[in-house]
């Protein structure tokens, strides 16, 4: 589900690390808020899920653009 955030940054034009780093709280966040409902239940798996999903949609942007910027020289 956090794969595509990088791409998101893109287009609203964030710093990609600022915006790596607000999508691994917003990754910790959603499942943190689970732990506070009565109806949902908090699994550390899953937090790492979200925040890997983060990290490797970070590295497919990363290698996107940088080869991107190569097509431009």
């Amino acid at each position: 589900m956090f794969l595509p955030w990088m791409f998101f940054g893109k287009a609203l034009r964030i710093k990609p690390l600022l915006w790596l780093f607000i999508g691994l709280l917003f990754a910790s966040a959603t499942e943190g808020l689970q732990y506070l409902l009565p109806y949902r239940a908090f699994n550390l798996n899953d937090m790492l899920a979200n925040g890997l999903g983060v990290l490797v949609g970070f590295l497919f942007y990363f290698f996107n653009m940088k080869g991107k910027m190569r097509d431009e020289k």
